[in-house]
């Protein structure tokens, strides 16, 4: 049995996001997903997979408020859906708030088979809500079933702050 993979991207869709912070991540999703297709693709062509399998998904959450999910890890991974993905990724506007988010998207990938590799992969440009996200990470790492990813999208100051937001939770 093949190792499975679970993508979820959690993109800050809020106002300060807006000109090249989201046109960075939405292009940063694509060429993520272009890349898991062709994959996806050569495993079907080599008879690794069935056409109808899918061992490779995504699904994408955006936040500002509120959460919103875009798309569901499994949807098929078809150009409509990756075209879905950057529709709504792409609409910025709001304040921000990716603690519901987080929960939301952790719950669903650790209620999933074994044989998954799960990564959550959240692209942001500021510090987060500490007070809420703290427990969260602590409970990813606990866990032990998730790969979680924060990438920063601002200058030095705004990434130093989401480095405090999310790696100083795991600091004892």
């Amino acid at each position: 049995e093949f190792l499975e993979l679970e993508v979820e991207w959690i993109v800050d869709t809020s106002g300060s996001m807006t000109g090249e912070p989201i046109a960075e991540s939405v292009a940063l999703v694509v060429v993520v997903t272009e890349a898991l297709k062709n994959v996806r693709e050569s495993l079907v062509a080599e008879g690794l997979a069935e056409e109808e399998e899918q061992p490779l998904r995504v699904g994408a959450t955006k936040f500002s408020a509120a959460p919103k999910r875009v798309s569901e890890l499994n949807d098929p991974l078809t150009p409509e859906k990756e075209l879905t993905m950057v529709h709504h990724l792409s609409m910025t506007g709001g304040g921000t708030t990716e603690t519901e988010s987080l929960e939301m998207v952790y719950k669903g990938m650790k209620l999933r088979a074994d044989n998954v590799l799960k990564i959550m992969i959240m692209l942001s440009d500021g510090a987060g809500d500490r007070k809420g996200v703290w427990p969260i990470v602590r409970q990813v790492e606990q866990d032990d079933q998730v790969i979680f990813l924060v990438a920063s999208l601002a200058n030095t100051d705004k990434g130093r702050a989401i480095i405090e937001t999310y790696a100083q939770a795991l600091i004892k």
